[in-house]
């Protein structure tokens, strides 16, 4: 066992943004002597899924500006906006590629791994972590094990949705896998998508932002053919302008609805409703809950119904509404406000933030008569997929929304866009299996992420904290932040920091209880190292 003198003060698990910002941040202010950072994937190193290597060729860019795109110290914010001017545009309020950001943080890990002589990034894959006494062992696939005093789980969106219809036994049928991207972050799932004819068929199961992603992928590869986007309700996320303006506060400091809660003698229906008017008051968005259906008021119904003639974004008044987040959760109870947000998150997230400029009107171009590739967007339950009887498509049976009717398209390919899961629970992944199993992890009240304090700290340990999207349950109670922006850089920041604070103290804790020299890596890790 590597550390077990002298154990490493932190181990991080996933080389992504937060992982990466985790570490630069205890070096860069002296709060740890020795970290390793433990990365599965070397395309992922400082990028992650978001802005790692599966951004490369897939033409993906950031749908916030650059300068929206801060999460770190001054110095690294200070020297990402200006290589930003200097390398791409002048204007900070236009988007980037993905791929770029990520090469930049991990470039600055490349520094510091210079300049640090105790920070290492090392591959493996983390199966376990076992807690004795004041420290804990992390356990790699391949038999190491390395002690530590405090290990940091940074994996960010490492689980995504799937349908029933696309389950393991379904995917067991290699000619049915083969036309099925379940990951399309993943390189190897990726290479699939060289195999779609050119003039083929291809369904994106998913309407969001991942949606988005994954036409955009076609798009620039060459595809021509046909394109399904289809999700239950269609939902579609408003696009940003080409340059982005900051967000407006508006006047009303406390919304109407609050008042109502804290009056305390209203249902939580009346009080949905009430929100829901002020909502259509300030953006002209009317929202009906019962059909899942979004509709924006004409110029004359808003003239005539007390509507402001130059509504507010949803996006603005979202974000000033997500400070009382914290205490709409406390009136319904944490159980019951993540029965909500279960409900009603695919709404919440497609109000809450744009689509990227570009993007917007490659789908908006695709969806014209004679386009090619054409993009028409449907509303569907998927119900089964199975391989035509001449085993070139595949046979994907649904119900349409509107009608109810069942019907079958026939496609070359499906690419699942559904985004990321947060019932770890059910992971079929090693390492979550066993943080479950000794009790260390378990579900937060609102059934996203897992059970942390405000720190991060896994409600069952003592010494393994959890930083990121895993954390997103929390994140909703502590900061009020819900939807894509609680997975965010500039989101994700202020609850990383927190937690490297508690991390730190328990840090100077452990050195005073057991003082010695950081410790090196022993030969038995050198040959996991990664060279940079």
């Amino acid at each position: 066992m590597f550390g077990k003198n002298q154990p490493i003060d932190v181990v991080i698990i996933g080389g992504g943004f937060s992982g990466s910002k985790m570490a630069m941040d205890l070096l860069q202010n002296h709060q740890a002597r020795s970290v390793v950072l433990i990365e599965k994937n070397e395309g992922m190193i400082g990028g992650g899924l978001a802005y790692g290597a599966a951004c490369a060729d897939s033409m993906h860019q950031t749908n916030l500006p650059a300068s929206r795109m801060k999460g770190t110290s001054y110095n690294l914010d200070f020297d990402f906006l200006s290589g930003f001017e200097d390398k791409f545009s002048p204007d900070r309020r236009k988007v980037m590629n993905r791929r770029e950001y990520g090469e930049f943080i991990k470039r600055r890990l490349t520094r510091m791994k210079a300049r640090y002589d105790d920070f290492q990034i090392i591959q493996g894959e983390v199966h376990d972590i076992k807690e004795k006494g004041h420290f804990n062992i992390v356990s790699l696939a391949d038999g190491t094990e390395i002690k530590a005093r405090h290990t940091v789980i940074a994996t960010g969106n490492s689980e995504l949705k799937r349908l029933p219809c696309l389950s393991d036994e379904v995917l067991s049928d290699l000619d049915i896998a083969e036309r099925v991207t379940v990951n399309q972050w993943d390189v190897n799932e990726k290479s699939k998508l060289k195999n779609i004819p050119r003039y083929g068929s291809v369904l994106i199961v998913g309407t969001g932002l991942s949606g988005d992603d994954a036409f955009r992928s076609l798009l620039h590869s060459g595809f021509r053919g046909n394109v399904i986007m289809a999700s239950r309700n269609g939902y579609r996320h408003f696009p940003y302008r080409n340059k982005h303006k900051d967000l407006k506060p508006y006047r009303n400091s406390v919304p109407a609805f609050m008042w109502q809660i804290r009056a305390g003698n209203y249902s939580p229906k009346e009080v949905l409703q009430s929100a829901l008017n002020e909502f259509e008051q300030l953006t002209g968005i009317h929202v009906n809950l019962e059909t899942g259906q979004l509709r924006r008021k004409t110029l004359w119904e808003r003239a005539s119904q007390t509507i402001r003639p130059v509504p507010y974004s949803s996006e603005e008044v979202l974000n000033n509404w997500q400070r009382y987040v914290p205490e709409i959760a406390e009136f319904l109870e944490p159980k019951e406000f993540g029965k909500v947000i279960s409900q009603y998150g695919a709404l919440l997230n497609t109000l809450r933030v744009g689509a990227g400029y570009d993007v917007s009107r490659e789908i908006r171009n695709a969806q014209k008569l004679g386009a090619r590739p054409f993009l028409s967007i449907k509303t569907a339950n998927l119900m089964d997929v199975s391989l035509s009887s001449a085993g070139q498509k595949l046979n994907v049976t649904y119900k349409d929304t509107e009608t109810g009717e069942e019907q079958v398209w026939q496609v070359d390919h499906i690419i699942s866009s559904l985004g990321p899961n947060y019932d770890f629970s059910r992971s079929n992944h090693s390492l979550w299996q066993n943080l479950y199993r000794r009790g260390y992890a378990s579900t937060h009240a609102t059934g996203v992420g897992l059970d942390v304090n405000k720190n991060g700290l896994l409600a069952g340990a003592k010494t393994i904290t959890a930083i990121g999207p895993v954390t997103a349950g929390q994140r909703m109670l502590d900061d009020g932040i819900i939807g894509p922006p609680a997975y965010s850089v500039p989101g994700m920041s202020s609850s990383i920091d927190r937690a490297r604070e508690a991390v730190a103290q328990k840090i100077r804790k452990s050195v005073s209880r057991n003082q010695g020299a950081a410790p090196k890596l022993s030969p038995e890790l050198e040959r996991l190292k990664y060279a940079w």
